[in-house]
């Protein structure tokens, strides 16, 4: 399918565009990613791939919509990946029963960096 297709026309159904990320290749996962709407079903199956250039975009994209359990999912990855932290406490829709493990995760991030610079 084209990239104008998956990236843009509101005539493909978003179970169609959960079949392309599921059974798709990285590409086309990555065209969904950057429509200007995305919903929680469609959401939900790309941050199910585990796939951290996929997860960069969905968080920056403000009409992707997020739901508590790709919340959660996002939270138990972003310990290894800062960016992924800092991208998801932007979200202006991150909610709140959710912030303080985001706050564990900044403060765990702070004292590793502190170890670091320590060692040298």
């Amino acid at each position: 399918m084209s990239a104008s297709i998956l990236s843009q026309s509101v005539c493909v159904t978003d179970g169609d565009l959960t079949e392309f990320v599921k059974q798709g290749n990285p590409e086309q996962a990555m065209m969904i990613t950057k429509r200007p709407f995305i919903n929680k079903l469609v959401t939900d199956a790309l941050i199910a791939r585990k796939s951290a250039a996929i997860t960069y975009v969905v968080l920056s994209n403000d009409g992707a919509e997020l739901s508590e359990t790709s919340f959660v999912t996002i939270i138990g990855e972003c310990t290894g990946d800062a960016q992924i932290g800092n991208l998801l406490a932007a979200r202006k829709d991150l909610p709140p029963e959710l912030k303080r493990f985001l706050d564990a995760y900044k403060q765990e991030g702070r004292a590793m960096e502190a170890r670091r610079k320590g060692r040298r």
